[in-house]
């Protein structure tokens, strides 16, 4: 399935805190400022009019406020437990000071500050369930549907801007409603829900698709006023055109005449507009002025009308355009010729312009780079190579470090960056060699090898020496009874449907999997002695195997549940403190067989019991 492992749709990074010390934070939803008209940042612009000092008198904010005095800087979430205990608070974050308050999802290391999530459900304009949703939808011919859950610790992160968005949406007579995908897990099912947080579109009761815009106030009311306005825009003025090419991200305008008689071409443009209605960045205008088109007809983008031009208005260092005199189309649609300009030949994958290459159904060469160092060298190779091949692949580069489980899923398992691999339709590996220097010969010699066959794909799973092997140095380590799970053999342990299996899905040649390894060998000893025989226990190295098909991940390491009697995605994450106690409770709270630990410390053999309760009583004396 053409770009399953990058889901990111919904699962590129919010930015804020690091991922260190957690296990399974990260991914999703996304930050203010897709589009040039919002990029300035005005927040109080977006919010319906809620002033900051209105969205602080919410009773759920000044539950969770901090107070200048009470707080306390930090760069990751772990530097919060201390301050958590003594405030009586529940699982603190590291975040932005002003997340709460505005939904800002990216800021400076030195202004983050520890505070409590916020609570599950808190914005929305109704919940809705399987039985509701015909009622709702009927009265409601448009609604955003947001998926989320109370399991799932990320979808907090998002409750501001789902908040502020409410009233302006309402407003707007687009609705934002609220699914609880834990409770609503066959109707979130049948909705093509796996990764959450996710945001539909619903018109007409008609599932309209994933919204893949970012998840922040200003661009889900954006996004409501362009599904409000009329699909094609129609302009009067040359001023009208000039404003309009450069207001969007991308900007399309078509320029026929009535007095052209391309009636049959001016219907495809419509069409291909309301084929790309729902995309968020993507808006469509016409000229039928002749006057307006002899205007232009000087520029260099503009041969003679009946023309489309396409204006693509990432940043304002990043302007470029196409255009086309719509009787030089030749065998190409005019949909087609669009769809293949909406973005850049070589541009960064987000969620805004994934449905684009997932449309095109061809091979993607990813680059994965480390944004802070200087990637104009391997760019502009990269970008040669593009305009040699385009139309047979797409390019597009990451963020190596946000994007780490994508990069090691396509078998780049080193931390050496840049990287590049191929991401194909059929899930086969083909990662660039690291020993091999990324210029634009040996990425010409990469793709040209991919497309003659040339070269061979790497192992989609580990051999069976390999998993022996694994399976020894465990047992030697003290994990006796943990089962090494390969792509082979996934889905026959994984989706038993008499066992609840917890799996660890790793790298084993990353050194975070190294630290995180002696709480899990800890974890899998005490299910062990205290012999809870329903749950099985696994690990799924990604290094050696390639990501199953079914599921997506957020970040490594990260450890997921199939329980029994839900072996269906969205799957369960654990989102907690990489600990054993932690896992251990969570464990028992989402296994389908339900089980009973001795004691409130499970992850404490007797005599370690013994000596803790002891350190307890002395405490407690000092006290």
């Amino acid at each position: 399935k053409l770009l399953a492992v990058l889901c990111l749709a919904c699962c590129l990074a919010a930015g804020g805190s690091s991922n260190e010390g957690r296990v399974g934070r990260g991914g999703g939803g996304g930050r203010p400022g897709e589009d040039s008209a919002s990029a300035a940042g005005d927040m109080d612009g977006f919010l319906g009019g809620l002033s900051r000092e209105d969205r602080l008198k919410d009773p759920l904010v000044q539950r969770i406020k901090v107070s200048r005095e009470d707080e306390e800087q930090c760069s990751r979430d772990m530097d919060c437990d201390d301050w958590c205990k003594e405030r009586s608070r529940e699982g603190c974050i590291c975040r932005c000071k002003g997340f709460l308050e505005d939904a800002v999802y990216g800021c400076k290391a030195e202004n983050m500050v520890c505070q409590e999530p916020p609570y599950p459900f808190w914005g929305g304009s109704f919940n809705m369930t399987a039985k509701t949703f015909k009622s709702k939808c009927k009265k409601h011919p448009i609604m955003l549907v947001a998926f989320t859950a109370r399991s799932c610790r990320h979808c907090v992160d998002f409750e501001p801007a789902y908040k502020w968005a409410t009233p302006q949406l309402d407003e707007l007579g687009i609705p934002l409603a609220r699914v609880d995908v834990d409770v609503e897990k066959d109707f979130s099912r049948d909705m093509g829900i796996s990764t959450m947080p996710a945001v539909k579109v619903v018109e007409n009761c008609k599932d309209k698709g994933l919204y893949k815009g970012y998840h922040s106030p200003s661009a889900f009311v954006s996004y409501a006023n362009k599904l409000l306005a009329n699909t094609v825009t129609t302009l009067t003025s040359v001023e009208e055109v000039q404003d309009f090419s450069i207001k969007h991200n991308v900007s399309v305008i078509s320029f026929f005449s009535k007095a052209d008689g391309y009636e049959d071409e001016e219907e495809e443009f419509r069409e291909a507009a309301e084929s790309l209605r729902f995309s968020n960045n993507v808006y469509f205008a016409t000229v039928k002025a002749k006057a307006i088109s002899s205007h232009f007809e000087g520029e260099k983008w503009f041969k003679k009308a009946p023309a489309i031009v396409v204006f693509r208005n990432f940043d304002l260092h990043d302007r470029d355009l196409d255009s086309v005199v719509v009787t030089e189309l030749a065998d190409m649609s005019v949909q087609e010729w669009i769809s293949k300009r909406t973005v850049r030949l070589v541009d960064e994958v987000t969620g805004t312009n994934f449905a684009y290459y997932e449309s095109l159904r061809i091979p993607m060469l990813l680059l994965f780079v480390n944004k802070t160092a200087d990637n104009s060298a391997v760019l502009k190779d990269f970008k040669a190579v593009a305009r040699f091949y385009q139309g047979k692949v797409s390019f597009g580069y990451l963020d190596g470090r946000l994007h780490a489980t994508r990069k090691i899923a396509l078998g780049l398992t080193d931390d050496l960056l840049p990287a590049m691999a191929f991401n194909t339709l059929t899930g086969a590996l083909y990662p660039f060699p690291s020993w091999k220097k990324l210029d634009q010969r040996n990425i010409k010699e990469h793709v040209e090898g991919f497309l003659t066959g040339r070269l061979q794909p790497s192992q989609a799973s580990a051999t069976d020496e390999e998993v022996k092997a694994a399976q020894q140095q465990a047992e030697k380590d003290g994990a006796v009874g943990l089962i090494e799970i390969t792509r082979k053999n996934f889905n026959q342990i994984c989706m038993d449907e008499f066992f609840d299996v917890m799996v660890l899905f790793y790298s084993a040649s990353a050194q975070v999997t190294r630290d995180f390894w002696p709480y899990w060998k800890k974890t899998v000893e005490r299910f062990r002695a205290l012999k809870i025989d329903t749950l099985k226990i696994g690990r799924y190295d990604l290094s050696r195997n390639q990501l199953p098909d079914s599921l997506e991940l957020d970040s490594l390491p990260s450890i997921v549940m199939f329980p029994a009697r839900d072996k269906s995605p969205p799957h369960k994450m654990f989102h907690g403190k990489a600990k054993v106690r932690p896992i251990m409770l969570w464990a028992q709270e989402v296994a389908s067989i339900k089980f009973e630990f001795p004691n409130d410390t499970p992850h404490l053999d007797d005599e370690q019991r013994k000596a803790y309760l002891v350190q307890i009583k002395e405490r407690d004396e000092r006290v």
